[in-house]
């Protein structure tokens, strides 16, 4: 059984969840590396993105949806980071249809 227990604060998740975003058209442009740097302090930022690059994407989606049920983000919160997310996605001015479709379900994911 894959272990997808995660711990981590609010910004780990957050970095998390926007390395699982930027990879959305299977490549992270470094725009998107340097709106993801901007959450927190670089070794949290390599220390996530070296988990997120081993991890299969089944384990990518358990542990996005498990720190959902870990930070129970309330209809605000899941808003505010909707709205970081579609940030994300617009910050390299391309919103790849791809990036559209998640969008759709990263808010099913992050719903508690």
């Amino acid at each position: 059984m894959l272990d997808t227990k995660t711990e981590w604060k609010l910004e780990e998740y957050k970095v998390y969840l926007f390395f699982y975003c930027a990879d959305a058209d299977f490549k992270i442009k470094w725009q998107e590396e340097e709106f993801i740097s901007n959450y927190a302090e670089a070794k949290v930022v390599n220390r996530i993105r070296e988990a997120f690059y081993k991890d299969g994407e089944y384990a990518r989606t358990q542990k996005i949806r498990e720190g959902a049920e870990q930070f129970q983000f309330t209809a605000e919160e899941q808003g505010v980071l909707m709205s970081e997310i579609l940030d994300l996605f617009l910050c390299d001015d391309d919103f790849h249809r791809w990036e559209k479709k998640l969008m759709v379900a990263v808010h099913e994911l992050i719903r508690p």
